[in-house]
């Protein structure tokens, strides 16, 4: 019976998720209603019919909303507060799911992906998914004798929901990525390739220039070099419509009177320590500390265990340090609230002083009569703006206002505002000059005004002018390093010594000797770092051949390879194996990712969600 109620037990948040997996099913498949595809072809499907449309099906919005309602529920049963972040991040995994999922559907069924019967008894009795698995854990590991039993037992769960699932869902996407798995190939030249990275050290030495050192010979790009670097890269300039708003914030905190009521608690609180009360029956009651909490219903009874200098807020160090064991000391305030503290005993641990204490903790929130009074300030402020203007408003209520920009239909985040829908609605529902009404952020309320309307279309030159004149000087100072790298390489092919020139600029700032080292590829080289280019000249190199100029992360370098140690081959036999394994992995881990990110970019994908949010 133990096993049964503990099965059930997750069976609870299990069958959320796959509840959460069948409706988002439901967005595929000719389950999304009876839109006329040629209506849809042409633009005419209205947002209250399709929050989003992938290729030729639509999302619709009714499932959308119960999918996105879904992951609150389950964040919430595990005690989650949500925020309009957190709403914001939810609403764009379902998206993201949902769009995925037509696109996978999609590809299964082009695919001609079916499931048998004997498919699903067979991975339900020898290859459980792992959703199913871990409904049947011991100490966080699967339990095969607790999923036997469980699956000779056709109580023990709704299996025909189980199998239902794995037929409509599971299995099709377990089958595509064996078909995707089927696709990949290593050739024996990336085993060797890897080998040789991971394995065979090469010793070089040489010379570098750095592109910052050649910064103040670049001349200043002229007007008509800035022009056709803007017209060679006019893509990166391409922007859409964007609104840009004035805002006031009244932040939400407490007042004087709401830390006055927490105080009075904990003289509550305190009275009754003195009258007998348990200390760690008190803490479970009122400790607000989310340490404290084992279950709703149970807690830890304020207990923090032993601890050092440092590990605590100062004020509470301060405290817990001056006190005796067996004192309760407080209220102490910090950062995190208003703390009644109880010392248990004090030690000596290698040299250092601990103390073993419990705490309750009382937070010190915003009251009801704060945050109207917040709110009525804000309401005020919105009243005399609309009725006088928004600068006079500034001026009477004595606050002051801040700007956001770059503000896009689809945005969820307002700069210096915050997370919030309503104002980016605001935005694009108003006329310029126009002023809100409060809206609530998550930890202010504010009032915001349009400001201004920036056209769709390309950035103009004049305004990315200072962009294109940086990256044009530092293009030119990466030439100059090249060109001087290539000087220094002809003088050592007539003959110099490399020391010799080393010597000769010693002093000159940023030509730099890169000492004599021996190095696997997958090492960080001295001076030069990590490059591609260094690892593909050196793996190409003779003994001693001069190679360059060769690109690294600062620059170009010159280089003296000295040579390298060879294959053992008797040590790449035993390797070869682990090495294909580690290739193949990394390769399968990408594969589904790199085909999902493809076929989105392909995918004619309209989002109506800022019809709705």
């Amino acid at each position: 019976m133990a096993i049964m109620t503990s099965i059930r037990n997750r069976m609870h948040f299990v069958l959320w998720s796959l509840l959460f997996l069948f409706v988002l099913s439901m967005a595929i498949g000719g389950l999304v209603g009876g839109a006329n595809i040629i209506d849809e072809l042409l633009g005419r499907i209205s947002p209250s019919k399709a929050i989003g449309i992938v290729n030729d099906e639509i999302i619709d919005p009714e499932i959308y909303s119960n999918a996105v309602s879904i992951q609150i529920e389950q964040l919430r049963l595990q005690g989650e507060e949500l925020d309009d972040r957190k709403l914001s991040r939810i609403r764009n995994d379902v998206w993201a799911s949902m769009v995925e999922d037509i696109l996978l559907n999609s590809a299964i069924e082009a695919i001609g992906i079916e499931v048998a019967d004997e498919e699903i008894l067979f991975h339900l009795e020898k290859n459980p998914p792992p959703e199913i698995r871990r409904i049947f854990e011991t100490d966080g590991q699967f339990d095969p004798a607790k999923y036997q039993q469980a699956l000779n037992d056709p109580n023990a769960m709704d299996w025909s929901a189980v199998e239902n699932w794995m037929r409509s869902f599971y299995l099709p996407r377990y089958k595509f990525q064996q078909y995707l798995n089927s696709t990949l190939s290593i050739e024996p030249s990336e085993i060797m390739e890897r080998y040789v990275m991971e394995n065979i050290q090469y010793t070089f030495e040489g010379i570098q220039v750095t592109a910052t050192s050649r910064e103040d010979e670049v001349n200043e790009p002229t007007e008509d070099e800035i022009e056709a670097e803007y017209k060679e890269t006019i893509e990166d300039y391409d922007r859409d419509e964007t609104r840009e708003l004035r805002y006031v914030l009244w932040p939400k905190v407490p007042s004087d009177s709401d830390t006055q009521s927490v105080l009075n608690l904990a003289e509550e609180i305190q009275s009754k320590l003195s009258n007998g009360g348990d200390f760690a029956e008190l803490a479970n009651i009122y400790s607000e500390d989310p340490g404290n909490k084992v279950t709703p219903d149970s807690g830890r009874g304020g207990t923090l265990g032993w601890f050092g200098t440092g590990q605590m807020a100062k004020p509470f160090e301060d405290a817990a340090f001056k006190a005796k064991s067996g004192d309760v000391v407080g209220p102490v305030m910090t950062r995190f609230g208003i703390h009644i503290i109880k010392v248990h005993n004090t030690r000596t641990k290698n040299d250092k002083k601990e103390v073993d204490a419990s705490h309750i903790l009382l937070k010190i929130e915003m009251g009801p009569s704060t945050r109207d009074e917040i709110q009525r300030k804000a309401k005020f402020f919105s009243y005399d703006a609309q009725d006088y203007g928004f600068d006079a408003a500034l001026d009477t209520h004595s606050v002051s206002s801040g700007r956001a920009t770059g503000i896009r239909e689809t945005s969820q985040f307002v700069s210096g505002v915050g997370p919030n829908r309503n104002t980016v609605r605001f935005a694009y529902e108003a006329e310029i000059g126009d002023i809100s009404g409060v809206l609530e952020v998550d930890r202010q309320f504010a009032v915001v005004q349009l400001d201004s309307i920036v056209e769709a279309g390309l950035i103009p030159m004049a305004e990315v002018k200072d962009r294109l004149i940086n990256r044009l000087k530092k293009r030119k100072a990466s030439d100059l390093a090249e060109a001087f790298a290539y000087e220094l390489l002809a003088r050592i092919d007539g003959g110099e010594i490399m020391n010799d020139l080393l010597n000769e600029y010693a002093e000159t700032e940023g030509i730099q000797r890169v000492e004599k080292q021996t190095k696997k590829l997958n090492e960080n080289f001295f001076t030069i770092g990590r490059s591609n280019f260094v690892n593909g000249a050196l793996m190409s190199a003779k003994p001693d051949e001069i190679l360059g100029p060769v690109q690294t992360g600062h620059g170009f370098a010159v280089l003296l390879a000295h040579g390298s140690s060879r294959v053992d081959s008797a040590d790449y036999r035993i390797k070869e194996d682990a090495i294909f394994r580690a290739i193949y992995s990394e390769k399968q881990n990408s594969l589904y990712p790199d085909w999902i990110q493809s076929e989105r970019k392909k995918a004619d994908i309209v989002d109506n969600r800022k019809y709705y949010f």
